[in-house]
């Protein structure tokens, strides 16, 4: 066996929509998506190609209009003395340049109509390709440690460990954990002498009942919510909605200016990303178990309505009272799958929309989801739901350290996704961003320390949200594509009060709890069925 072989392989981001910016003596970041991207420029190629097929169609009666005078005056000036030899000339090549001109718009068009296709040809096959081979290497590192037997296979392994150890150091614990989840069926298929291929088949697809495969990062998540739904560790609950006043706020949290009778507290945000993400600090810092919401006076007799979202802040118990908790993040992971649980509703998203009306909001006003980690899976998950988004007009998420890929969000809604290449929350949907127009995403390669030495430390840094925030401030100053393009959805968001740099809020804070979880309410034996998705 060679030490050389990289059996698990760091997942690479397809495609060539990754941009590296930055200052050299800083740390940099790679954007990938969003308008800047090949896929978009080829996109709006393609969407160009009828255009200019119109165009050259335009063209097609002036060129028999300009011969046609040529002929015309050619017959007319038949035995006169003076005849008009240059202006004959001049008309006729003019004639002939549009003739040329028709034929280059129509080329042109030809080629816009079957660049996007040719990209997408080309695209899938590298990506088949670069699939197979890190299947097989997988396949071949299981079939080796299986073949070294009991005695070699301590020796197989660490063999095995450098090129993963060297991956993960120059591309990251991100990608490292990508390719060693996504390469581990085949892994496993050649240790215990499965043909290659079906470690995939039986994992993804026969797992699903026969149909087409789910994402890996979907279906795992899907098994482990399952297992704790059936053994009922994770229980249907039942959401309480409690507006705090700011009395109730965490100390130091209270906002400036009088309290109105409505409960909110008066603020002012600058129109930058970095005051955007620090919502979400907010979030956390206000109270435990909270959301907030601001409603933003766009200076035109409009407002708009920014929601700041926690991430995860109860560990344990999985099914706690908080829903900021890892139940509350299952839910999300599987927004997309509910026939498969007990409970169907999430309550995070019963809680936003909860919380928007109790704030005043109307079912048309446009909305702006900020979110750390479990809250940006919950963002993401609300913004591909067609059943919350007939209830809430979500335009724009902007999520740190959140694995969000494996979420169709609805189109028309801007995303701008904060990764770095150590945050390993961030790879567990097992898959790279989104390429498109609305999705950009930033992954930022700052580090936290010698990986090794301390991978907790590392990971821990990685994800941290004062970091993001960090980040969210430098990107104020990117003239990236798809990062300006980003800014000026959120200008155009925030209304004409963004023209002076700053705009004027009122913030509404609500608490929510599952019922069911709290100890004047002890959990109830969970139902199953119908029943258990009514509640």
């Amino acid at each position: 066996m060679s030490p050389g072989v990289n059996i698990f392989p760091p997942a690479a981001w397809p495609g060539s929509g990754g941009r590296s910016s930055g200052a050299a003596s800083d740390p940099g970041y790679t954007v990938y998506g969003g308008v800047g991207s090949i896929r978009y420029v080829l996109e709006q190629m393609a969407l160009a190609g009828p255009a200019l097929q119109r165009v050259a169609d335009g063209l097609a009666p002036l060129v028999m209009t300009v011969l046609d005078a040529a002929t015309f005056l050619d017959r007319a000036c038949l035995g006169v003395y003076s005849y008009p030899y240059s202006a004959l000339e001049e008309l006729r090549a003019a004639g002939a340049g549009c003739q040329n001109c028709q034929q280059e718009v129509q080329e042109i068009a030809s080629e816009a109509r079957t660049a996007f296709t040719r990209y997408e040809e080309a695209e899938t096959g590298s990506s088949a390709a670069m699939a197979a081979v890190k299947s097989s290497a997988a396949y071949l590192g299981g079939v080796q440690l299986r073949q070294g037997g009991p005695f070699l296979a301590p020796w197989v392994l660490a063999a095995q460990a450098v090129p993963v150890l060297s991956g993960i150091e120059n591309r990251g614990l991100r990608d490292g954990t990508e390719g060693a989840v996504n390469g581990f069926p085949e892994y496993l298929a050649g240790l215990i002498r499965l043909p290659l291929g079906l470690g995939t088949l039986l994992t993804r697809t026969v797992g699903n009942g026969g149909r087409a495969p789910e994402p890996l990062g979907v279906m795992a998540a899907g098994g482990l919510r399952y297992f704790l739904d059936r053994t009922e560790v994770l229980r249907p609950g039942q959401l309480e909605l409690t507006q705090l006043r700011p009395a109730d706020f965490s100390p130091g949290q209270g906002g400036s200016g009088p309290v109105a009778k409505d409960g909110s507290v008066g603020g002012v945000m600058a129109t930058t990303l970095h005051d955007l993400y620090a919502g979400s600090r907010a979030a956390y810092r206000v109270a435990p178990g909270a959301l907030v919401i601001k409603r933003v006076d766009r200076g035109d007799g409009t407002v708009a309505w920014i929601a700041d979202l926690p991430g995860t802040e109860q560990w344990w118990p999985l099914d706690a009272a908080n829903p900021w908790d890892v139940e509350g993040d299952l839910e999300a992971l599987t927004a997309g799958q509910p026939n498969w649980f007990a409970q169907r509703q999430i309550l995070v998203q019963e809680w936003l929309r909860a919380a928007l009306a109790a704030a005043g909001a109307k079912t048309a006003d446009p909305v702006m989801i900020n979110a750390h980690s479990g809250g940006g899976i919950h963002a993401a998950a609300m913004a591909a739901d067609p059943v919350f988004l007939a209830a809430v007009n979500v335009q724009i998420i902007n999520i740190a350290g959140t694995p969000g890929a494996n979420y169709a969000v609805a189109p028309g809604i801007r995303v701008l996704a904060l990764e770095n290449m150590d945050d390993i929350v961030a790879a567990l949907d097992l898959r790279p961003p989104p390429d498109s127009a609305q999705w950009t995403t930033v992954t930022s390669d700052r580090r936290a320390g010698a990986w090794i030495g301390n991978p907790g430390q590392l990971a821990a840094g990685a994800h941290e949200l004062d970091a993001y925030i960090a980040d969210a401030a430098r990107l104020d100053e990117s003239i990236d594509p798809s990062v300006l393009a980003h800014k000026a959805a959120v200008l155009a968001f925030l209304g004409p009060a963004a023209l002076t740099g700053a705009v004027a809020y009122r913030k509404f804070v609500y608490r929510g709890r599952d019922k069911s979880m709290t100890p004047q309410n002890p959990p109830q034996k969970a139902e199953t069925g119908t029943q258990a998705g009514k509640q």
